[in-house]
């Protein structure tokens, strides 16, 4: 089933053809902050499990051979990189679940080509502002198609730059798959998987926490 467009995505399409994610940020955020900001990089594991179920979601429609490429940090901001934490963990399980479905990780392809402020308090149209220019393509991603990863979607502007400068280098299409979902307005083409919905629980996310926490 195609997913639904908003009002902002049907007066601007993304540039990126789905976008998924396994939750709600509302619901992650405790496990979100412990791996990023308190040094708990061992968080990726499981969730990364999580994330995979987002990405199992798009094995009918996308294509049979992907590249998986993590959102880059910026060199010296943190000593790992949380999205390729992730992508690693989650591809161990999408492997395990879809051994057909060939999804090559990729490091190193799309760097950070300068430093940008933290997005967390700028508005949407900031953000994009803030963003423009701050990636590049270090590689070959001519006909490629592109599984892009990061932690979290807010309004989308990072990973349509990434798109952007990935499209312009020659990848064929770009699909992008996050842990979290910031808001429900959100201006994606992004459909909730269904079989992810009916057990997302907020309770068992916070027991996972508290477990992990612990």
């Amino acid at each position: 089933m195609p997913a639904e467009l908003c009002g902002a995505c049907r007066t601007k399409p993304p540039n990126f053809e789905r976008a998924v994610a396994f939750g709600l940020y509302d619901d992650l955020r405790p496990a979100i902050h412990l791996m990023k900001f308190e040094g708990v990089p061992s968080l990726a594991r499981p969730l990364g499990r999580l994330l995979a179920d987002a990405v199992l979601t798009l094995r009918g429609e996308a294509p049979d051979a992907m590249t998986v490429i993590p959102v880059p940090l910026f060199r010296g901001k943190r000593s790992y990189n949380q999205s390729a934490l992730l992508a690693e963990s989650a591809l161990k399980r999408v492997r395990a679940e879809a051994p057909a479905w060939r999804l090559r990780l990729v490091q190193r392809v799309l760097v950070r080509a300068r430093k940008t402020d933290s997005q967390f308090l700028l508005s949407p149209t900031q953000r994009r502002e803030n963003v423009r220019g701050a990636f590049a393509v270090r590689g070959d991603v001519i006909g490629q198609n592109i599984l892009l990863v990061d932690d979290v979607y807010t309004t989308g502007a990072t990973v349509a730059e990434c798109t952007r400068v990935l499209l312009k280098a020659g990848a064929q299409s770009v699909r992008v798959a996050t842990l979290a979902r910031a808001g429900r307005d959100i201006a994606v083409r992004w459909q909730p998987p269904r079989e992810v919905a009916a057990r997302a629980d907020p309770a068992q996310t916070q027991q996972l926490y508290i477990e992990l926490r612990s």
